[in-house]
C-alpha cells in the first residue's frame, strides 16, 4: 500500500536523469515511508502477506520464482519456470533495457529501473 501523497514524500526538485542522486535526495525525505514498511514485519505471518528479500532472488531466482508462483496459486511447467527465471534474471533485464521500463515512484516521476554503464562507473 503507497503512503499518502502529501509535502514530505513529494521530491523538492524534478528529476533530472541521475537516479542515485533522485534516492539520496527521496531518502532523507522518506521518514514515514520507513515507518510504514517497518509495519509490515508485524504481518509477516498472515495468510495474505509474503516477504520476498533482494537476497533471496540473487541467490535462487527459479526457486524464489516458484514460491511466489505457488503463493499466488500459479501452476508453472519446467520450461514456464526457466523462461520466466530468463526473462527476469539481472542479465537479461541488464541487456534488454527496452523491455525493463521505467518506475513510478511519484506521480509523474518516472526512472529507468535499469543502470548504465555511467551509472554503473559512479557506484565503482
Amino acid at each position: 500500500m503507497r503512503p499518502p501523497a502529501s509535502q514530505e514524500n513529494e521530491p523538492s526538485s524534478a528529476y533530472n536523469g541521475d537516479p542515485y542522486a533522485f534516492f539520496q535526495e527521496w531518502l532523507h525525505r522518506q521518514e514515514s515511508f520507513f515507518k510504514m514498511v517497518a509495519s509490515y514485519w508485524d504481518r509477516r505471518h498472515q495468510d495474505n502477506v509474503l516477504f520476498v528479500h533482494y537476497a533471496d532472488l540473487k541467490a535462487d531466482l527459479p526457486g524464489q520464482i516458484r514460491r511466489m508462483a505457488d503463493y499466488l496459486g500459479i501452476s508453472l511447467t519446467s520450461d514456464e519456470l526457466e523462461q520466466v527465471s530468463h526473462r527476469c534474471s539481472f542479465d537479461y533485464m541488464r541487456n534488454h533495457p527496452e523491455m525493463v521500463g521505467e518506475f513510478d515512484i511519484f506521480e509523474g516521476t518516472k526512472i529507468p529501473v535499469y543502470r548504465t554503464s555511467e551509472q554503473d562507473a559512479k557506484l565503482s
